[in-house]
């Protein structure tokens, strides 16, 4: 679908209001409808995927035959405008009142041969931790052998401690003359950090006097919709919103939808330092005096 053809869309679905979009009983929520043998699709409201788009379908079952011919599992039907979006495998699905959204069930097969295929997955991880059970169970008999021989290790060891603790006091004499130097670093670690805590605290000061003198960075635009805005005027590109607010004397900033030919202009006599701006896709507020 051109892109030109997707703004158009959205901005229409975004104009009309919900009362004249809701849908009646020709799209009755988590129904399942046979449209044709082996066919079988199911009904949700509000939402739509992003397609192809098709002007002058006359009702769902005409909008989903589009679907069956194309082999796409989805698709949507706006019937206030007669519209039907035939939805692409990486389209992206929309919420959006007044629309049908429309899906084939075939997706619930694949589901179940996934499940049939985890089955078989875990039915062999099942056989082969077993054999690493009997695996374990060999090998607890060689440990129990090996217990008999550390029985013989253990008198040897017993020979070999009396040896240890004559090593152990010469090794603690020479813990304690590790013990004297310790205290001496650790008392001249002790200067070195109350200096240190000196020197910062200096070099804090120092940051924060030249901070004070030093004015901020001008901010020169934000993603997204400013709030607090003095007027608005609709179907205003970007460009001729800029343009608007360079002609007015109390505007200091602007906001408008980036891509689209077709959003509104808001207009700011605030700093947009201080404006609360929110995250929005494809939006922009900008600074009056940035180029």
């Amino acid at each position: 679908m051109k892109p030109s053809t997707a703004w158009a869309l959205l901005g229409l679905l975004r104009a009309m209001p919900a009362a004249a979009a809701a849908e009646g009983d020709d799209c009755p929520e988590g129904q399942r409808v046979t449209l044709s043998p082996g066919y079988t699709v199911e009904y949700r409201r509000g939402r739509y995927r992003e397609g192809d788009v098709h002007q002058g379908i006359n009702s769902h079952a005409e909008c989903m035959k589009l679907c069956q011919v194309s082999a796409r599992p989805v698709c949507s039907f706006h019937e206030p405008t007669k519209k039907c979006i035939v939805g692409t495998q990486c389209g992206k699905d929309i919420v959006r009142e007044g629309v049908c959204y429309m899906e084939e069930r075939q997706a619930c097969l694949t589901e179940k041969l996934a499940c049939q295929s985890e089955k078989q997955a875990c039915t062999k991880r099942e056989g082969d931790l077993q054999a690493e059970h009997a695996a374990c169970q060999a090998q607890k008999g060689t440990l129990q052998a090996e217990g008999s021989g550390c029985l013989a290790r253990e008198s040897v060891l017993k020979s070999s401690n009396s040896a240890c603790l004559a090593q152990k006091e010469t090794l603690q004499a020479q813990t304690n003359t590790c013990n004297t130097q310790r205290t001496a670093a650790q008392n001249a670690n002790t200067a070195c950090q109350t200096s240190l805590q000196q020197c910062n605290a200096r070099a804090g000061a120092a940051a924060s006097s030249l901070h004070a003198t030093r004015p901020p960075p001008a901010e020169c635009g934000r993603k997204g919709w400013g709030q607090g805005w003095y007027n608005v005027l609709s179907g205003m590109k970007m460009g001729d919103c800029r343009k608007r607010c360079q002609a007015e004397a109390q505007c200091v900033a602007y906001s408008d939808d980036v891509f689209s030919d077709w959003g509104n202009c808001y207009l700011y006599n605030k700093q947009l330092s201080t404006l609360n701006v929110t995250p929005y896709a494809y939006w922009g507020t900008y600074a009056k005096n940035c180029a």
